[in-house]
């Protein structure tokens, strides 16, 4: 996708991440994961604080979504939010990445104060336990 997508194309997605319409700032977001991956974090990151839970929620998803090593500065931020779903997507992002490293931060998520964080983090240790895939 990112092939047929020009830099101003690009300049457009990050523009729109600051658009008065909370649907265009999320639909931005989602956008933006897609063509530039690990690129977009730094945009994803701001928008965890719009003001639109629903913007905030989606850019958490994407990160989460894109879960590659070099955004686990990205995926911590996500954790220290007070809203539960974007801690959850943090957390998601952190099982996908199955990094040993994690396992201390990923035992203290067990116990917060939200069930869906919880479970999730209690998935993320599990897959720390299983075998490599071959």
């Amino acid at each position: 996708m990112q092939a047929l997508m020009n830099l101003q194309d690009i300049r457009g997605l990050r523009s729109a991440l600051s658009a008065t319409d909370p649907w265009v700032r999320r639909e931005a977001a989602k956008a933006l994961s897609y063509v530039q991956g690990v690129a977009a974090a730094r945009w994803l990151v701001r928008a965890l604080d719009d003001e639109d839970r629903d913007v905030a929620h989606a850019a958490a998803e994407c990160l989460g979504r894109i879960a590659e090593p070099r955004l686990l500065w990205a995926l911590r931020r996500c954790l220290g939010s007070e809203d539960w779903l974007v801690r959850y997507f943090g957390v998601m992002g952190l099982a996908r990445l199955s990094a040993p490293q994690l396992r201390p931060l990923l035992e203290e998520l067990q116990h917060d104060e939200h069930s869906w964080v919880q479970g999730a983090a209690r998935l993320a240790l599990r897959r720390l336990d299983l075998p490599p895939a071959c």
